[in-house]
């Protein structure tokens, strides 16, 4: 698929979204709820929708990927610094185990002590740092513009908090002395952003695969660490108790909206939610719910007007979907719309403090499972995170349900 391709994706995208829409206007035009037939539809057209927004975005990626790749198979010798080295150690004590380095290898390789089982620890600050990196790009709270700390050990963090919001400046006549405010400084508190510990639990992977040299075993043992620490940490990030774990967003979000059902949200109880945030806190601000309520929003417009409430933007023009004119993030841990399910948020997501630490140790055990000629592979690292502003991100709740 070329740039013309995307572009030519990029119209029949938009010619979905358009018939989707003509769907809800003639429902809207007609004052009915759409039918199931049509509903059938709607979803079909944004289903299609987002599978073209998702294979335009798979070729910029490759295309980036080939773009970087050019004029690196033209040197002949690229002279090995540290990082290089690391890698191709780390690589080797992968697929091999810490007993075929050299004294060289092992210099450079960061391994640690031996560890029970057999095994031992990888925690070079390459491995680390690419570890948190791939963290960066995994989907929910970390995509919502949260404030990402990244600190070489886990020490409770001390984050200062003002809140100067009962305090207005004066008009001062000539002459006149200014007013003594000292009975109405600003209040000032702290919050402990501590950290947690979490693990990927043992992944086992044959020796076989693990000699194979076509096996990109690095890439593949990263992802699949990654993906299930990624998976705990977000779902903590967003509903985590504070407790023992850290805060979630949902957990120190404000009320925005209490909205009338159980199982629906109309467009102006979204509006409502919005505008429960002060201005102050929506430059930049942006939504965020799960997939089944964006759903749900796409199908909802405008009393009197039908004017659609979801914007699905422009891939060319590379202008994102909106709700309102604000962006929005899919966070697959917020709740469905439902009794007393806090199921949207809306606000300046800076205010999440969401904190790792790059002290990440991978143990690798090849004891353990060596009846089975397998490798098992462990990852642990720290996280933590806390909202420092209530008023800063707001939630939607449904209606409670019946006792």
């Amino acid at each position: 698929m070329s740039w013309m391709d995307i572009k030519a994706k990029s119209e029949q995208r938009a010619k979905l979204i358009e018939d989707a829409g003509a769907l809800l206007k003639k429902a809207h035009d007609e004052k009915r709820e759409l039918t199931e037939e049509e509903n059938a539809k709607f979803a079909e057209m944004h289903q299609d929708a987002d599978k073209i927004e998702a294979e335009c975005a798979a070729v910029k990626k490759q295309e980036a990927a080939e773009r970087s790749m050019i004029g690196r198979e033209s040197f002949v010798e690229v002279p090995e610094d540290k990082k290089e080295a690391q890698n191709r150690v780390f690589v080797k004590w992968l697929r091999y185990g810490e007993k075929s380095l050299t004294p060289e290898e092992r210099a450079v390789s960061g391994i640690g002590v031996s560890v029970t089982g057999g095994g031992a620890e990888f925690v070079p600050d390459l491995f680390a740092d690419q570890y948190v990196k791939k963290l960066q790009t995994f989907g929910g709270v970390r995509q919502s513009g949260a404030r990402i700390l990244n600190t070489f050990n886990g020490n409770d963090l001390i984050i200062p908090v003002l809140d100067d919001t009962g305090n207005t400046g004066e008009l001062t006549a000539e002459n006149s002395a200014v007013t003594d405010n000292s009975a109405n400084d600003p209040v000032t508190s702290n919050i402990t952003l501590s950290t947690y510990m979490y693990d990927s639990k043992m992944v086992r992977c044959s020796i076989q695969l693990l000699e194979d040299s076509a096996f990109p075993v690095e890439e593949w043992l990263t992802d699949a660490l990654v993906e299930r620490v990624g998976k705990i940490t977000n779902a903590h990030f967003t509903t985590g108790t504070g407790s023992a774990q850290p805060q979630g967003v949902v957990t120190g979000s404000g009320l925005g909206k209490t909205i009338a059902s159980t199982s629906a949200v109309t467009y102006n109880e979204m509006l409502d939610l919005k505008h429960s945030v002060d201005p102050a806190y929506r430059e930049g601000a942006v939504w965020m719910f799960n997939d089944a309520t964006l759903l749900a929003l796409k199908k909802l417009t405008e009393s009197g007007t039908g004017r659609p409430l979801w914007n699905g933007g422009n891939i060319a023009l590379q202008q994102p979907a909106t709700i309102d004119g604000d962006p929005y993030v899919i966070n697959t841990q917020m709740a469905n719309i439902g009794a007393s399910a806090k199921f949207a948020l809306f606000g300046d997501f800076s205010y999440y403090w969401l904190r790792d630490v790059k002290q990440v140790s991978l143990m690798q055990l090849r004891e353990r499972y060596a009846e089975y000629l397998q490798v098992g592979f462990l990852v642990h690292s720290r996280h933590g995170g806390y909202l420092t502003n209530s008023a800063a991100v707001k939630h939607a709740i449904g209606a409670a349900g019946s006792a």
